[in-house]
């Protein structure tokens, strides 16, 4: 568990917060998951979940939160408005935005504003670029285009979210150079849990072609052994900063530091998530 750590990006200031499965019953919730409270008609089945919402926002005077579609792995970054759809009110003056709609892995932050996200491994990015900040959910396919792996033509726009940040950034004007931008990941998955078999009746082909795609573009990002490549989430997500011109970044809190913490190859129910809030100060 970490609750409203304080960390600081170049000037801008954030708080990290991470509760595991173990800390669902002190607010008496089944799981993190939010895929059950999307619109304000979902709150009184998810009653102690938006209370749980609550209590963690109000405890870091945060207002206003934004939740978006992560799901998809999109590698898509999109303004607030587009989240914007669905209402749904915590407490107070404490307000929870979803669109289901609407795909995508990160959205812009102000101050006194948080992005929640509910997941088991998959990380998260926080870019700064001068006032302005981007925060991302950056999972395995959010990190990398499986088409393109896959030697099919791109699915998207951007090969990577790490990609879309610095794409979105120096569109919107918030800087001039990738070489401004400032990154950080956390809460990624252990590379050596994180195992992708060759032997996998299903996937076992996609996966012998990420392990040769990987381990020839970025450098630590693929761990081969005889049984599967292992992803180093991490590594990726410094090797694609760089590949953009990003130098500034680094990584904190790997769920190897936080084994309370859940994730997809932990052996335990694959259902269980953590509930992630990146709080922006002022």
């Amino acid at each position: 568990m970490l609750r409203a750590e304080r960390m600081s990006i170049d000037s801008a200031r954030v708080r990290l917060t991470a509760l595991g499965p173990s800390q669902t019953k002190a607010y008496d919730v089944p799981c993190w998951s939010l895929k059950g409270l999307q619109c304000a008609q979902d709150k009184p089945s998810q009653k102690m979940l938006v209370n749980a919402l609550y209590t963690e926002l109000n405890m870091q005077e945060i207002r206003t939160a934004y939740a978006p579609h992560v799901a998809p792995q999109s590698g898509v970054v999109v303004g607030v408005e587009a989240i914007r759809k669905n209402h749904i009110r915590l407490g107070n003056n404490t307000e929870l935005f979803r669109n289901k709609d609407v795909p995508a892995d990160g959205t812009f932050l102000k101050p006194e504003s948080a992005f929640v996200m509910s997941a088991a491994g998959c990380p998260v990015i926080i870019a700064v670029a001068g006032e302005h900040m981007i925060v991302a959910h950056a999972g395995r396919d959010s990190l990398i285009d499986r088409f393109v792996v896959a030697g099919r033509d791109a699915s998207r726009t951007d090969f990577s979210v790490v990609h879309a940040i610095v794409r979105t950034f120096v569109e919107t004007k918030c800087v001039e150079k990738a070489e401004e931008i400032a990154m950080c990941m956390a809460f990624a998955i252990p590379p050596m849990v994180f195992c992708h078999p060759f032997a996998d009746t299903v996937f076992g082909e996609y996966n012998r072609k990420l392990a040769s795609f990987a381990s020839s573009r970025w450098e630590g990002g693929a761990i081969i052994t005889k049984n599967g490549v292992h992803l180093d989430l991490q590594a990726i997500f410094h090797a694609q900063a760089r590949e953009v011109g990003v130098e500034r970044t680094w990584v904190t809190h790997s769920l190897a530091e936080h084994t309370d913490l859940a994730h997809t190859r932990d052996g335990v129910n694959r259902d269980r998530r953590n509930l992630i809030i990146v709080g922006r100060m002022t």
